[in-house]
């Protein structure tokens, strides 16, 4: 992914008030970091706290969404 292309979408997940941790080297993978409520608005989804057998996770109920835009980057 091209350097521009990966900054559009930095900037798009601050925008949302998400916090980049990590933009790592290979191009594939940006580390973000936010609370459930700003995922929730900027993803489309809701998240919720699950409980598996004893077992705590925090999961996305549906696909996430992001803008046309972005997701042919």
């Amino acid at each position: 992914m091209a350097d521009q292309d990966r900054d559009t979408i930095k900037r798009w997940l601050q925008s949302h008030g998400l916090k980049v941790n990590v933009d790592y080297t290979n191009g594939m993978l940006i580390d973000f970091s936010g609370t459930a409520a700003q995922v929730r608005a900027a993803f489309h989804t809701e998240i919720h706290q699950l409980d598996e057998r004893g077992v705590k996770h925090i999961a996305n109920m549906s696909d996430p969404r992001v803008p046309a835009a972005l997701a042919r980057r």
